[in-house]
């Protein structure tokens, strides 16, 4: 049973880098639609998830994307995972309107200013959870108001920021399954004592 937990983050200097890791995760996006809509064009199918991150790989290395290093790798490749799961639900959903199985319209992933941007998600790797309410992302260490425990295996950590620059983690988990508890009925009955003027009188149930 899948449920997410949020924390606030304490205000700190060092989260200005996490809303330049935001920023940089909008700027990625662009690109990658670009390259899925130029391969749709001459290929007539979808990207590969695999083929983009490798893609992106070597327009890390050229000068004028260097500044993309700043965002992790686990985090980039969140972003092109997400890019492909929201093209092969547009291609099915293309595929199924011409069989006549639906008649509504869904529109692949597209453009977004970069400013719009508001989050990034790592998945197993790129994050660790020390003792606490204490979570390194890369080399820096963050806290976040811990209001309740974090259950279950965590499966994805989403930084996000709202209007006000205020920044929260998410943590995605998956619940353990739990033994259901059972009542043991003795089929006897019940009572309880009140006490009267005069005297405790014994009332059953």
């Amino acid at each position: 049973m899948p449920k997410t937990f949020k924390y606030k983050l304490y205000r700190r200097k060092r989260n200005g880098k996490l809303h330049r890791q935001i920023h940089v995760g909008g700027a990625i996006h662009n690109p990658c639609i670009a390259l899925h809509r130029r391969y749709d064009r001459l290929y007539k199918k979808s990207l590969s998830c695999f083929t983009l991150n490798n893609h992106l790989t070597k327009l890390k290395k050229l000068p004028k994307y260097a500044w993309w290093t700043q965002l992790g790798s686990h985090a980039i490749q969140g972003i092109a995972a997400r890019i492909d799961k929201g093209s092969k639900a547009f291609f099915a959903h293309v595929k199924a309107r011409q069989a006549g199985k639906i008649t509504r319209r869904v529109g692949p992933p597209t453009f977004r200013k970069v400013r719009n941007a508001k989050s990034f998600t790592l998945s197993q790797a790129g994050w660790k959870l020390r003792d606490g309410n204490r979570l390194k992302i890369g080399a820096t260490l963050y806290r976040f108001a811990k209001s309740q425990e974090i259950d279950g295996t965590i499966k994805t950590v989403t930084i996000k920021r709202d209007p006000l620059g205020d920044v929260y983690v998410y943590f995605s988990c998956i619940l353990d399954d739990q033994q259901p508890i059972y009542r043991v009925m003795t089929g006897h009955s019940a009572g309880f004592a009140c006490l009267r003027p005069g005297g405790e009188t014994s009332v059953p149930l």
